[in-house]
């Protein structure tokens, strides 16, 4: 993910600097990207087979961006435009050939497996923030 300065986390102890955690970036004011362990082909699960085969780099985006994204989208909030998460997830994903986006809002299930583009990952996002909490996972539905 060029573009995205990821670094490791240190703390000093005793005058010598050590690792904490996984690379990570921050992204405006509210958001925080974490370079992840990927996950293992199995629990890919339902995905097309040629999907399950790639070595995919894990991101997991943090920070209170999605709460505020969610609350712009009732109208109780404004999201500062210039760091959405619309764009964060577009800028994410626009150079990549092929992606996967994994939601899981209480860290707990996934409901819905489906092929897709960004239009339809902002969809499901809205949809589960703001109607049903659902867990999904989403493809790009071009050709690996």
């Amino acid at each position: 993910l060029e573009g995205f300065p990821f670094k490791i986390p240190m703390f000093e102890w005793g005058g010598e600097q050590h690792p904490q955690g996984e690379p990570e970036c921050g992204c405006g004011p509210n958001f925080r990207l974490k370079k992840m362990k990927p996950y293992p082909p199995d629990g890919l699960g339902k995905m097309p087979a040629d999907y399950q085969q790639v070595t995919w780099l894990r991101v997991m985006i943090e920070g209170e961006g999605v709460d505020i994204y969610g609350a712009s989208i009732e109208g109780l909030l404004e999201e500062d435009s210039k760091y959405s998460l619309e764009k964060l997830l577009q800028c994410l994903l626009a150079d990549q050939s092929i992606w996967v986006v994994l939601f899981m809002p209480d860290f707990d299930q996934l409901d819905e497996w489906i092929p897709g583009d960004i239009n339809i990952v902002l969809d499901k996002l809205k949809y589960s923030l703001t109607v049903e909490k659902t867990g999904y996972v989403i493809w790009n539905d071009k050709a690996v």
